[in-house]
């Protein structure tokens, strides 16, 4: 973030900036948790493709699964 948005002195900038990562990892953690709680809550009826237990679920993951889930319809 520009520091003419945040004001203050540098250090102010670098340590918000630091945080607005951190924040970003969180938030994209968090999205990643759900999406695998959601998945795994539909493994009764569903199973996708592919392991849901990596670390991440990429674009092409979501992509192929959502497709599968709308074949399996």
């Amino acid at each position: 973030m520009p520091a003419e948005y945040i004001g203050g002195d540098q250090t102010t900038v670098d340590a918000y900036n630091q945080r607005l990562r951190e924040r970003g990892i969180d938030r994209f953690d968090e999205a990643m948790h759900q999406a695998k709680v959601a998945l795994a809550a539909l493994e009764p009826f569903f199973k996708v493709s592919g392991d849901i237990d990596r670390w991440e679920i990429t674009e092409l993951d979501a992509a192929r699964m959502l497709e599968e889930m709308n074949r399996a319809r």
